[in-house]
């Protein structure tokens, strides 16, 4: 029988020492009492491992859903990145397309849009010469 770090004589002085103290009255009340003790503590001290378990495998849980959740962020954003340089790609594409079919070439290297062209100012029509007045004739 194992009593832990107590040996036999340790555990048989003490319970001479609690029948001297207590009497032979109450040494076996107080040993159930001592028992439904140990039972609690026994039982809460199991309780608390199972909470700390269930506690723990939950932890490992949420950390592997995380894990799952940054790899598919990562993911989508490779695929972003890809659809950012097909478009990007597409817009070049339909900038140089529309250069060509209007004409015009860009300014340089063909980076940046061709300047836009004014159109020339339509010629002005002499004014409508309007009838003199009196004050433009001369006084005699």
């Amino acid at each position: 029988m194992d009593f832990g770090p107590f040996g036999i004589s340790e555990i048989a002085f003490i319970a001479v020492l609690a029948l001297l103290l207590f009497g032979p009255r109450r040494l076996p009340e107080l040993a159930r009492s001592a028992g439904r003790m140990a039972s609690v503590l026994r039982r809460s001290s199991e309780e608390l491992r199972q909470t700390f378990r269930a506690e723990i495998a939950a932890v490992e849980r949420a950390e592997a859903e995380v894990r799952e959740v940054g790899a598919q962020v990562r993911t989508v954003s490779e695929e972003a990145t890809g659809v950012g340089s097909i478009l990007r790609e597409a817009g070049r594409d339909i900038a140089e397309e529309g250069r060509r079919l209007t004409g015009t070439e860009p300014a340089t290297g063909g980076s940046e849009p061709a300047p836009k062209t004014q159109p020339s100012p339509a010629p002005e029509s002499p004014a409508p010469a309007s009838p003199p007045t009196s004050s433009d004739e001369p006084s005699s």
